[in-house]
Parts: C-alpha cells; sequence; structure tokens
C-alpha cells in the first residue's frame, strides 16, 4: 500500500473493498461508516477525497468495476467536473469528492451517529 495506513476498526463488507481501492490508489482521508442503525438509505456509506478530477474519475470506474464483477448492481451518480461523484452499489454508497466539495458538504458531521469501520490516514 503506498503511504496511506489502512486501519480497520470492525467489519469488513463491500466498503472496506471500496475503502482499499481508495488506499491503493492514494486517495487521501477515506472513511467508510456503518450507517445500518441510522438510515434505510444503505448499510455503509464509504467517503473518500481525491486530489484531482483525474483521480476522481479513476476511483469511480476502479468502484464500479469491483461492484460489477461481485454482480452487484451499480449506479453513478454526479459527476467529476462537480467535483462530487457517488456511487451507489448494493448496500454501499461510495461518495468521491473534491477536497473542497468535502469541506463544503461535512458528510461526516451529517452521519455522526454512524459507527466508523474503516478510516484510512
Amino acid at each position: 500500500m503506498p503511504r496511506n495506513k489502512l486501519t480497520v476498526v470492525g467489519a469488513g463488507n463491500v466498503g472496506a473493498t471500496a475503502a482499499h481501492i481508495a488506499a491503493i490508489r492514494d486517495i487521501a482521508d477515506i472513511v467508510l461508516l456503518d450507517i445500518s442503525d441510522v438510515s434505510i438509505l444503505a448499510d455503509f456509506f464509504v467517503i473518500a477525497t481525491a486530489g484531482s478530477d483525474r483521480q476522481l474519475r479513476t476511483l469511480a470506474e476502479e468502484v464500479r468495476k469491483t461492484a460489477n464483477a461481485g454482480g452487484r448492481r451499480v449506479r453513478v451518480e454526479g459527476d467529476v467536473q462537480s467535483g462530487w461523484a457517488l456511487v451507489g452499489h448494493g448496500a454501499v454508497i461510495t461518495h468521491l469528492c473534491s477536497s473542497e466539495k468535502r469541506q463544503l458538504y461535512r458528510l461526516e458531521d451529517a452521519w455522526s451517529q454512524a459507527r466508523v469501520v474503516v478510516r484510512v490516514q
């Protein structure tokens, strides 16, 4: 793994795969939240910050390919130029953000009651 340190706090699941992909792509500030007790939207949120549009595009494609390989239906919302892309795959929603959008929307604060499962620093 590049310079990021992957710390698993709890369970794995598909969300951990998305977090791992982000880590090997050298994406900054990644968190996997277990939202299953606080939302009916999904079981997990992966939130990652990319340093460039290219990184964001590449990560979205990696997550999409991995989810498709697992036989999951994948839906991609938003686009790279907006600074926020969302990849929904099964019980996991992956939020891929520019640093500006991550600071603006502060998803971790909005979902502060969720349990942190994985954090990459």
